[in-house]
């Protein structure tokens, strides 16, 4: 809940740690968040579609660490 809207992490987090000893008091803080969520219009992130690359190039060091003087490949 709380990594896409950033608004809310801190208040989730804290109530997902307080969860491993619960308290009644602890119910407020659900209820606010609620409360809080109700209010607030839902965040959506629009991500459009990108070109794709025209080319891909990749290197690999298959001699690695491979020079025992000097530990380089």
């Amino acid at each position: 809940l709380g990594m896409g809207r950033p608004d809310l992490a801190f208040a989730t987090k804290e109530l997902c740690r307080r969860m491993a000893a619960p308290r009644a008091s602890d119910l407020d803080g659900h209820s606010r968040l609620a409360r809080y969520l109700v209010g607030e219009p839902r965040l959506v992130y629009l991500m459009r579609w990108q070109d794709g690359a025209g080319e891909l190039r990749a290197f690999a060091d298959t001699n690695f660490a491979g020079c025992r003087a000097t530990r380089r490949s």
